[in-house]
Protein backbone atom coordinates (compact mmCIF):
# COMPACT_ATOMS: atom_id res chain seq x y z
CA UNK A 1 0.00 0.00 0.00
CA UNK A 2 2.69 2.37 0.58
CA UNK A 3 4.37 2.00 -2.69
CA UNK A 4 0.72 2.69 -4.42
CA UNK A 5 0.78 6.49 -2.13
CA UNK A 6 4.49 7.54 -2.99
CA UNK A 7 3.85 6.85 -6.57
CA UNK A 8 0.15 8.78 -6.42
CA UNK A 9 2.11 11.61 -4.34
CA UNK A 10 4.93 11.43 -7.31
CA UNK A 11 2.14 12.04 -10.15
CA UNK A 12 0.55 14.74 -7.99
CA UNK A 13 3.80 16.75 -7.52
CA UNK A 14 4.57 15.98 -11.25
CA UNK A 15 1.32 17.44 -12.37
CA UNK A 16 1.08 20.17 -9.31
CA UNK A 17 4.43 21.53 -11.41
CA UNK A 18 3.50 20.81 -14.78
CA UNK A 19 0.31 22.87 -14.19
CA UNK A 20 2.66 25.85 -12.63
CA UNK A 21 5.08 26.04 -15.24
CA UNK A 22 2.31 26.36 -17.65
CA UNK A 23 0.86 29.06 -15.45
CA UNK A 24 3.77 31.10 -14.85
CA UNK A 25 4.76 30.58 -18.81
CA UNK A 26 4.54 33.89 -21.27
CA UNK A 27 2.27 33.85 -24.28
CA UNK A 28 3.16 30.82 -26.62
CA UNK A 29 2.45 32.79 -29.05
CA UNK A 30 3.03 36.43 -30.03
CA UNK A 31 -0.47 36.80 -32.44
CA UNK A 32 -3.42 38.46 -30.81
CA UNK A 33 -6.50 37.00 -30.09
CA UNK A 34 -7.84 38.16 -33.21
CA UNK A 35 -5.01 37.27 -35.28
CA UNK A 36 -5.36 33.51 -33.75
CA UNK A 37 -9.36 33.78 -35.24
CA UNK A 38 -8.40 35.17 -38.32
CA UNK A 39 -5.91 32.00 -39.00
CA UNK A 40 -8.28 29.29 -37.76
CA UNK A 41 -10.78 30.85 -40.21
CA UNK A 42 -8.17 30.79 -43.08
CA UNK A 43 -7.46 27.18 -42.25
CA UNK A 44 -11.16 26.29 -42.16
CA UNK A 45 -11.70 27.79 -45.81
CA UNK A 46 -9.23 26.18 -47.19
CA UNK A 47 -10.62 22.87 -45.57
CA UNK A 48 -13.73 23.78 -47.16
CA UNK A 49 -12.25 24.63 -50.35
CA UNK A 50 -10.16 20.74 -49.91
CA UNK A 51 -14.05 19.41 -49.44
CA UNK A 52 -15.31 21.02 -52.54
CA UNK A 53 -12.20 19.34 -54.65
CA UNK A 54 -12.82 15.67 -53.43
CA UNK A 55 -16.71 16.52 -53.99
CA UNK A 56 -16.06 17.54 -57.19
CA UNK A 57 -13.63 14.27 -57.68
CA UNK A 58 -16.52 12.02 -56.33
CA UNK A 59 -19.48 13.25 -58.37
CA UNK A 60 -17.48 12.76 -61.31
CA UNK A 61 -16.79 9.15 -60.32
CA UNK A 62 -20.20 8.37 -59.30
CA UNK A 63 -21.22 9.63 -62.66
CA UNK A 64 -19.05 7.71 -64.88
CA UNK A 65 -19.83 4.88 -62.90
CA UNK A 66 -23.70 5.07 -63.61
CA UNK A 67 -23.07 6.05 -67.44
CA UNK A 68 -21.03 2.59 -67.84
CA UNK A 69 -23.33 0.86 -65.84
CA UNK A 70 -25.75 2.03 -67.90
CA UNK A 71 -24.11 1.14 -71.15
CA UNK A 72 -23.29 -2.31 -70.05
CA UNK A 73 -26.89 -2.93 -68.43
CA UNK A 74 -28.45 -1.70 -71.12
CA UNK A 75 -30.94 0.26 -69.14
CA UNK A 76 -31.64 4.08 -68.16
CA UNK A 77 -33.04 5.62 -65.24
CA UNK A 78 -33.90 8.74 -67.03
CA UNK A 79 -36.14 9.44 -70.39
CA UNK A 80 -34.94 9.77 -73.17
CA UNK A 81 -32.45 6.40 -72.87
CA UNK A 82 -28.63 7.26 -72.44
CA UNK A 83 -29.39 10.65 -70.59
CA UNK A 84 -26.64 9.00 -68.32
CA UNK A 85 -23.88 9.53 -70.97
CA UNK A 86 -25.04 13.46 -70.56
CA UNK A 87 -24.99 13.99 -67.10
CA UNK A 88 -21.57 12.43 -66.94
CA UNK A 89 -20.50 15.24 -69.07
CA UNK A 90 -22.50 17.81 -67.28
CA UNK A 91 -20.81 16.44 -64.55
CA UNK A 92 -16.90 17.70 -66.31
CA UNK A 93 -18.44 20.89 -67.72
CA UNK A 94 -17.48 24.23 -67.42
CA UNK A 95 -19.67 25.05 -64.08
CA UNK A 96 -17.46 22.22 -62.02
CA UNK A 97 -14.27 24.06 -63.92
CA UNK A 98 -15.43 26.91 -62.68
CA UNK A 99 -15.36 25.62 -59.07
CA UNK A 100 -12.20 24.59 -59.59
CA UNK A 101 -11.14 27.77 -60.36
CA UNK A 102 -12.40 29.34 -57.69
CA UNK A 103 -11.48 26.79 -55.37
CA UNK A 104 -7.80 27.39 -56.49
CA UNK A 105 -7.75 31.36 -56.27
CA UNK A 106 -8.94 31.06 -52.88
CA UNK A 107 -6.23 28.86 -51.15
CA UNK A 108 -3.39 31.17 -53.31
CA UNK A 109 -4.98 34.41 -51.84
CA UNK A 110 -4.85 32.52 -48.28
CA UNK A 111 -1.94 34.14 -46.22
CA UNK A 112 -1.72 31.38 -43.67
CA UNK A 113 -0.82 28.46 -45.55
CA UNK A 114 2.08 27.02 -46.30
CA UNK A 115 4.14 26.62 -49.09
CA UNK A 116 3.63 22.50 -48.33
CA UNK A 117 -0.08 22.54 -48.22
CA UNK A 118 -0.24 24.58 -51.00
CA UNK A 119 1.41 22.00 -53.19
CA UNK A 120 -0.51 19.21 -51.92
CA UNK A 121 -3.72 21.29 -52.64
CA UNK A 122 -2.23 22.27 -55.86
CA UNK A 123 -2.16 18.39 -56.31
CA UNK A 124 -5.36 17.15 -55.47
CA UNK A 125 -6.49 20.13 -58.09
CA UNK A 126 -4.27 18.71 -60.69
CA UNK A 127 -5.96 14.85 -59.81
CA UNK A 128 -9.34 16.63 -60.24
CA UNK A 129 -8.96 18.28 -63.85
CA UNK A 130 -7.29 14.75 -64.61
CA UNK A 131 -10.57 12.99 -63.15
CA UNK A 132 -12.50 15.40 -64.90
CA UNK A 133 -11.25 15.33 -68.41
CA UNK A 134 -10.66 11.13 -68.24
CA UNK A 135 -14.72 11.56 -67.38
CA UNK A 136 -14.93 13.36 -70.69
CA UNK A 137 -12.76 10.41 -72.57
CA UNK A 138 -15.10 8.12 -70.76
CA UNK A 139 -17.81 10.09 -72.19
CA UNK A 140 -16.86 10.08 -75.71
CA UNK A 141 -15.53 6.03 -75.44
CA UNK A 142 -19.28 5.20 -74.50
CA UNK A 143 -21.00 7.58 -76.96
CA UNK A 144 -18.83 6.12 -80.02
CA UNK A 145 -20.07 2.01 -78.37
CA UNK A 146 -16.66 1.45 -77.03
CA UNK A 147 -17.96 0.12 -73.82
CA UNK A 148 -14.44 -1.68 -72.74
CA UNK A 149 -12.16 0.56 -73.81
CA UNK A 150 -14.30 2.76 -71.66
CA UNK A 151 -14.31 0.37 -69.10
CA UNK A 152 -10.35 0.23 -68.81
CA UNK A 153 -10.50 3.93 -68.73
CA UNK A 154 -12.46 4.23 -65.87
CA UNK A 155 -10.09 1.41 -64.45
CA UNK A 156 -7.02 2.04 -64.83
CA UNK A 157 -7.69 6.18 -64.79
CA UNK A 158 -10.16 6.95 -62.99
CA UNK A 159 -10.30 4.51 -59.90
CA UNK A 160 -6.38 5.60 -58.92
CA UNK A 161 -6.93 9.12 -59.45
CA UNK A 162 -9.94 9.38 -56.90
CA UNK A 163 -7.74 7.42 -54.66
CA UNK A 164 -4.93 9.95 -54.92
CA UNK A 165 -7.59 12.69 -54.54
CA UNK A 166 -9.27 10.90 -51.21
CA UNK A 167 -5.85 10.42 -49.70
CA UNK A 168 -3.97 13.92 -50.56
CA UNK A 169 -7.57 15.41 -49.26
CA UNK A 170 -7.46 13.86 -45.89
CA UNK A 171 -4.14 14.18 -45.29
CA UNK A 172 -4.61 18.11 -45.60
CA UNK A 173 -7.56 18.24 -43.72
CA UNK A 174 -5.79 16.63 -41.05
CA UNK A 175 -2.95 18.50 -41.20
CA UNK A 176 -5.01 21.39 -40.84
CA UNK A 177 -7.19 20.39 -38.26
CA UNK A 178 -4.18 19.75 -36.41
CA UNK A 179 -3.04 23.07 -36.85
CA UNK A 180 -6.39 24.84 -35.76
CA UNK A 181 -5.95 22.61 -32.47
CA UNK A 182 -2.42 23.86 -31.96
CA UNK A 183 -3.77 27.55 -32.72
CA UNK A 184 -7.03 27.23 -30.41
CA UNK A 185 -4.61 25.71 -27.85
CA UNK A 186 -1.99 28.67 -27.78
CA UNK A 187 -4.74 31.16 -27.50
CA UNK A 188 -6.19 29.28 -24.86
CA UNK A 189 -2.59 29.38 -22.94
CA UNK A 190 -2.13 32.81 -23.80
CA UNK A 191 -4.84 34.26 -21.76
Amino acid sequence: MRVFSQFSLRAAQALVLLLLALTLAGPVSSQTPDETVQVIAQQQKMISQTYKLERLGEEAMYRETLALLAAYGGWTTTTPPNEENLHLLEAADQSEKQDLVYAKKAVQQNKSVSEDELKRFLDIHANVETLLAAAIDVYDLLKNGKLDEANALYRDRSTPLIRAINADAYTLISSLQEKIDKAALHARLAK
